[in-house]
């Protein structure tokens, strides 16, 4: 990835956050335990995922940094949301973590050498080598793609609410 590029996506990454906040400003209040379909997510529960993948993904952002060659942390997203009751957990606290993690990240990245970025890389037991370019822009398209999600559970509940 060249330097124009990874800067482009940090911008992008940073971003992030604001997306997802003017997103949820569109919503209201009712769609919150809207459950679109059966083992679909409500937007409780995506925003409960997306605090404990940013948790994690400050984690392996950090490692790759630091312990390059180690094996990543990983975790089975619906077993999290199952074995740690997303849909009876109180979201009131996941966009600060997700902006506060989000922070942190960009903060970090925005100081290393660009050695750094060329020659670290972990190892996810799924996905095989993570480099830091790769790690920056799965996580750019993993908070879009659930804000997509959280969009498309919002057309099914007016959808649902003319029927």
């Amino acid at each position: 990835m060249s330097s124009f590029q990874r800067i482009r996506l940090l911008e992008a990454y940073k971003e992030g956050y604001t997306e997802l906040r003017e997103a949820l400003s569109a919503f209201p209040a009712e769609l919150l335990d809207f459950r679109p379909a059966p083992g679909a997510w409500t937007l409780k529960e995506i925003l409960i995922h997306l605090a404990d993948s940013e948790v994690v993904s400050y984690v392996r952002c950090r490692a790759i940094i630091a312990e390059p060659g180690s094996v990543l942390m990983t975790h089975d997203e619906s077993e999290w949301a199952s074995n740690l009751g997303y849909e009876q957990q109180d979201h009131s606290l996941c966009l600060s973590i997700i902006s506060t993690m989000r922070k942190a990240n960009y903060g970090l990245l925005v100081l290393l050498d660009p050695s750094v970025w060329s020659e670290n890389s972990c190892v996810h037991s799924t996905r095989g080598p993570v480099s830091l370019d790769s790690w920056l822009e799965a996580n750019t398209l993993h908070l879009r793609q659930h804000i997509e999600q959280m969009q498309r559970n919002h057309r099914a509940w007016l959808q649902s609410a003319q029927a």
